[in-house]
């Protein structure tokens, strides 16, 4: 029994010790560090020290880093031109100091190609500043809606020449709070300064956020996941779901009481991404972000 009991703390000992890695952190300054990290550290899923991707030209992709979920220490994305996307940070959920997306050193320095930040559609929590500079060509801060405003410290928008959309609901909640600390300048017009953001997410925030206490449990989610809510009254509840092209891939329609109500959502026959859901109940209207990962 005693041979049993050590077998099975030592199975457990090694298993939690392949899943935290890194307290020194780790900078990523090439596509094959990248590629090869899984093999590197075999079992990897949560960095213990700061992450910097930095490479100039060579990073295209984060495809390497699909399995990981958390980093305790600052996450930098900078200085990586031929960076799209964050696609490949999809699983990680939880960021333990600041979120930098481009940085500014007396001049900004950020990913010139990189339009789409929505790989970074499930993280829940940073425990720092969040920035996003010197991205010349994001257009919206799209994946940054699910983080909570209040583990934001301090907010830094700038240098984004093309973008003009920043409402993201964490942005607008950050926004919405008594007191925060906050710089936002030389975006473009909807995303130039503060009163801008400001009266952008008024005019999103209370149309969409009437559904009350709205939640998706799971989300990321495999196979199927639960839409939650308060209807204040009877009401013929619509829900229609599209693909990251914007298809509408499926169609849900429910007559409900009032009070505490929910939908399943069953996406067992659809393909892993990102995917979109616009709920309508009467007049009221809610939107969000669901992940199939299969």
């Amino acid at each position: 029994m005693k041979r049993f009991t050590f077998l099975i703390f030592t199975i457990f000992t090694v298993s939690a010790a392949l899943s935290q890695c890194l307290p020194d952190g780790i900078t990523f300054t090439t596509q094959e560090q990248i590629d090869n990290f899984q093999i590197d550290y075999p079992g990897c899923t949560e960095i213990e020290g700061d992450v910097m991707i930095f490479s100039d030209y060579d990073i295209t992709n984060l495809i390497g880093l699909r399995f990981l979920k958390s980093i305790t220490g600052e996450l930098i994305i900078m200085g990586n031109d031929s960076l799209t996307s964050l696609t490949g940070l999809d699983s990680l959920t939880n960021i333990g100091s600041h979120l930098r997306i481009g940085y500014y050193f007396g001049e900004a320095i950020g990913n010139i190609s990189l339009s789409s930040i929505t790989g970074l559609h499930g993280v829940t929590s940073i425990g720092g500043d969040l920035e996003i500079c010197g991205n010349s060509s994001l257009i919206n801060l799209n994946g940054l809606d699910n983080i909570e405003p209040e583990s934001i410290f301090e907010l830094f928008i700038s240098n984004n020449d093309l973008l003009s959309s920043c409402e993201a609901q964490s942005v607008c909640n950050y926004l919405a709070s008594s007191s925060y600390i906050v710089a936002i300048h030389e975006n473009t017009l909807g995303c130039n300064s503060i009163a801008e953001v400001k009266e952008a997410c008024e005019t999103v925030s209370i149309k969409e956020m009437k559904l009350m206490d709205l939640k998706i449990t799971p989300n990321p989610f495999n196979n199927s996941t639960t839409i939650s809510y308060n209807l204040p009254q009877q009401a013929t509840v619509q829900i229609s779901i599209f693909n990251h092209l914007g298809k509408q891939v499926d169609f849900i329609q429910q007559n409900q009481s009032s009070g505490k109500q929910q939908i399943t959502w069953d996406a067992s026959g659809l393909p892993s991404g990102v995917y979109y859901f616009r709920m309508q109940a009467g007049e009221q209207v809610a939107s969000g972000k669901l992940l199939l990962v299969k």
